[in-house]
């Protein structure tokens, strides 16, 4: 484990299990123990099992939230035999090979890799001494990549073999593109490579006999197996549905069980929260490629671009929170960590006094409380809290909620509006939010301030193709929504129309992670967001249509929103603009030196009048 953790050029986080220590350290590796596993709030985290592989997902999930564009996936008992770990395809060393055989649907890779006696784990039996005749492309490397596309698509998995005691799991593949075109990796414009051994596996103590025992299904299935997936299609284009759909499939024919599927949804759900973009899905490939695989014929490197302070940062969220709770008081926790001492250069404390800030807390960070009631309490006197898993410590502080990662947290400002009713206006926000709060003090009370829609581009027309490949169109809860005639009134469903240009169902995007409500249209704004819960409709659906049924957008500020996504989030400091009213995010627990810059941007920051925005620049 020193080893892998000292790779160099790498981010390595390691994935304990129940039998890992609670505590461990090595170079600069991020250890995730089961806890702090358990504080990521990842939906798969509650369904795979202790002491299984497929826990290594939540490293997946990790890296990727970090900004990771390229994953080495090993165990502890893989020692790697060199520096270098990837083929890069760009820099060459890759060789493809084609064969004339229209029946067969698997290949024995290990037999091109100089040892055709053994086979992994999986392998169809009947094709075990098949030898099918194989002409090798060593003139691939030197082809154009116009003429490489036109023989095999690029290799976005790499599948390393291993030396000594290999436990290889099940890579058989199906590598025929005609059998292949409606399988998820090509789908996608990818193929799968091999390399020959980078690691020597040291086993870890096991009964082989308990093994052979495990894989007798396996054998028995695989060519049943194989024949399923060479003939299933899908006539989705997105990739999450064709995973989650692939997944339902295979448990009606009993390949996988019930657990499996829901765990499929999880961790396509995951991924959507985390802000991954998928790949889209291209056109099956023409028969000209038929029948090749790419494999490798010398080493190379592919580095991680994730910057290292991410990763190391990343946990202080979870171990503050823990510090907090041990030490039973959220007080001070913060205070040797950041410094945060803004000193208002106008006293605001008159001109929101009538106002209630509403704060959700999507995920149980409280860590990040502390610093957030630092940069605006000065501004705001009246705070009201909201989230899930509260601990003890803080449950005079924040009201505890029920847990959805925030997919339908406008029931905190319907119910801020209906336990509060006094105040002039709601102003809700999530803690990972930056507010130009002097822009804020130059908007009308009366009005609501957000956004405003483009109805050419945010409006998606039911039962009709979305206006882009945005992955939340394609939630259901909306069209149940609409098809409750008790959801909205007639009057509330002819503002929709006139705003939208379109009768009939439709979802508007508009995204919801600051949003000002006028008290006059509260009541009414409360009672639809009520009626959206019923079926449970995504946020970034619900809160602008809600508004857009109560209020004509010519009562609203359009005010400004940047939202940062994936490798731009770390950056959020170049985003700044002075006509800018919102960013989200800025993750404070995970920049030591982000609530002090919040503070003392906001401080310095000169409000613009709304009529000298610059109109040019996109919102988001």
């Amino acid at each position: 484990m020193d080893l892998l953790c000292n790779l160099k050029g790498w981010n390595v986080v390691v994935v304990a299990d129940t039998k890992s220590p609670k505590q461990w350290e090595s170079g600069s590796c991020v250890y995730l123990s089961v806890e702090e596993q358990q504080c990521l709030s990842y939906g798969i985290v509650d369904v795979i099992p202790y002491r299984a592989y497929t826990r290594k997902n939540i490293g997946y999930l990790w890296a990727i939230q970090q900004g990771a564009t390229k994953i080495f996936d090993t165990d502890d008992d893989n020692l790697p035999t060199g520096k270098d770990i990837f083929v890069e395809e760009a820099t060459g060393g890759v060789v493809g090979y084609r064969w004339n055989d229209t029946t067969g649907k698997s290949v024995n890779i290990y037999s091109h890799f100089g040892r055709p006696d053994i086979w992994p784990r999986g392998f169809p039996l009947d094709d075990i001494d098949i030898r099918r005749p194989v002409s090798y492309m060593r003139e691939y490397d030197s082809l154009t990549e116009e003429a490489k596309g036109a023989l095999a698509p690029p290799m976005l998995i790499q599948q390393g073999l291993a030396d000594l005691d290999p436990d290889v799991d099940a890579i058989f593949r199906l590598t025929q593109v005609r059998e292949l075109k409606h399988r998820l990796l090509w789908d996608v414009d990818g193929s799968l490579g091999f390399t020959k051994p980078t690691v020597d596996q040291i086993r870890n103590a096991h009964n082989y006999l308990d093994d052979y025992k495990d894989e007798l299904q396996i054998y028995a299935e695989t060519t049943k197996f194989i024949d399923f997936l060479s003939s299933w299609t899908s006539s989705s284009t997105r990739l999450e549905t064709r995973i989650v759909s692939l997944m339902e499939e295979m448990a009606k024919h009993e390949f996988v069980g019930p657990a499996d599927v829901d765990l499929a949804k999880r961790w396509v759900q995951d991924l959507q929260n985390i802000g991954y973009v998928f790949p889209k899905v291209e056109r099956p490939y023409n028969q000209k490629r038929h029948g090749e695989l790419v494999a490798e014929h010398e080493e190379r490197r592919l580095h991680s671009q994730t910057d290292r302070w991410v990763s190391n940062e990343a946990l202080r969220q979870c171990q503050l929170e823990e510090t907090a709770e041990r030490a039973g008081t959220a007080e001070g926790i913060l205070a040797s960590e950041i410094q945060i001492t803004p000193t208002p250069k106008k006293d605001l404390n008159s001109t929101f006094k009538n106002i209630l800030l509403v704060v959700n807390f999507n995920q149980p960070t409280y860590g990040a409380l502390e610093p957030f009631l630092a940069i605006y309490k000065g501004y705001f006197p009246n705070i009201k809290i909201y989230g899930p898993k509260v601990p003890d410590h803080l449950k005079d502080m924040v009201t505890e909620i029920s847990y959805d990662q925030g997919f339908t947290s406008y029931r905190n400002l319907a119910d801020a509006i209906d336990k509060y009713p006094n105040y002039t206006g709601y102003l809700y926000t999530n803690d990972d939010t930056l507010l130009n709060v002097y822009q804020l003090a130059e908007f009308d009370q009366d009005k609501v301030w957000k956004l405003v829609p483009d109805p050419d581009k945010d409006v998606h027309q039911l039962y009709k193709s979305p206006p882009d490949d945005w992955y939340q169109w394609s939630k259901p809860q909306g069209l149940k929504m609409w098809s409750d005639p008790t959801s909205l009134t007639a009057e509330q469903k002819a503002r929709i129309a006139k705003f939208c240009k379109v009768d009939g169902p439709v979802n508007v995007r508009s995204f919801a992670d600051g949003v000002y409500v006028p008290r006059r249209i509260g009541t009414e704004l409360s009672a639809v967001f009520k009626r959206f819960l019923v079926h449970d409709v995504f946020l970034e659906h619900a809160v602008g249509l809600a508004l857009i049924a109560v209020e004509p957008t010519e009562n609203w500020v359009s005010w400004k929103e940047t939202y940062l996504w994936l490798e731009d989030r770390p950056k959020w400091r170049s985003y700044l603009e002075p006509d800018m009213t919102l960013l989200h995010p800025v993750k404070i627990m995970l920049d030591p030196k982000a609530g002090h810059d919040m503070a003392e941007w906001i401080e310095t920051v000169e409000a613009i009048p709304p009529h000298q925005w610059n109109k040019s620049r996109p919102f988001y």
